[in-house]
């Protein structure tokens, strides 16, 4: 930008300067839109600018300021026909934005002042296991997505990311257990230091042997025990080998074939047909409609 010109937090301009009409607007992320999971956490503020010129003013540019000092700035090239509208992106994220030009006697000239609030802390976390099997091998079908699915003995581990925007949170600890197995828990430290995005991963805690459903908690906290952020995810644990597919059925949340006989019917006088989902080789009936 040639010429730049000062503009201090609070600076105002004089009752005569020129003005336009002009907007600060921050363009959020939308969720069916990338960058998805982990790379979410710790995304660069993005607003889009738009200005409808006084012929007055020239030089457009976008500042932004953390807690009072200048961190960076932004030339706005007034190019094409008005209005002009740009998109603008600042990472970290500043606390306040101050919209600029130049008027016509070399004066700068505010023109739109934004406070912004980022969120105080953002975090998510991914289970994985450690080899990725074929649901359909474990017997299994259907499983979410956000699931975590583990064959029997298999190990795995949690990938997290973390970025705190209110200061540096020394010594921090993330930490995984199951909800039937609260006392076995998995740990590591996290290194948060202020508006610097964090991700690491710790291995999954031991899991239980008594259940086929459980809820994996990931939680990141101080080193004083105040917890910053909390998620949950649901487990589906499949110790032995695959049971028969009526079995899979009940596991997948299907209706146990004995349980869709015509209650309504005439004892004796049920009408009968396969299952669709089993096949006729597993011989199961039930009623048809």
């Amino acid at each position: 930008m040639a010429g730049i010109f000062l503009l201090q937090p609070r600076d105002a301009a004089g009752a005569d300067a020129p003005k336009a009409n002009s907007t600060i607007r921050i363009v959020a992320s939308h969720p069916w839109r990338p960058p998805f999971g982990l790379d979410r956490i710790g995304q660069p503020l993005s607003v889009v600018v738009e200005v409808a010129p006084d012929r007055e003013l020239s030089e457009y540019a976008l500042i932004g300021y953390l807690d009072g000092k200048e961190i960076a700035r932004s030339a706005l090239p007034a190019e094409g026909k008005p209005p002009y509208t740009w998109r603008v992106s600042f990472d970290p994220w500043p606390t306040e934005l101050v919209l600029a030009a130049r008027s016509a006697q070399g004066a700068a000239v505010e023109l739109v002042r934004k406070t912004i609030e980022p969120a105080p802390f953002e975090a998510d976390a991914v289970a994985r296991p450690d080899g990725v099997v074929n649901p359909v091998d474990l017997g299994t079908i259907l499983v979410p997505s956000d699931w975590l699915l583990l064959a029997g003995g298999q190990k795995g581990s949690i990938e997290l990311a973390a970025i705190c925007h209110t200061g540096d949170v020394p010594e921090a600890r993330a930490m995984a257990w199951f909800e039937s197995a609260p006392a076995e828990k998995a740990t590591a430290g996290v290194a948060l230091v202020k508006d610097r995005r964090f991700q690491g991963s710790l291995a999954l805690p031991p899991v239980p042997a008594a259940v086929d459903r459980d809820v994996l908690h990931v939680s990141i906290a101080r080193a004083t025990g105040g917890e910053l952020w909390h998620k949950k995810i649901q487990a589906m644990l499949v110790h032995g080998p695959p049971e028969s597919l009526s079995q899979n059925a009940v596991r997948r949340g299907s209706p146990d074939p004995a349980e869709l006989i015509d209650r309504t019917s005439s004892p004796g006088r049920e009408t009968f047909g396969r299952v669709p989902w089993l096949g006729p080789e597993t011989g199961h009936n039930v009623v048809s409609g």
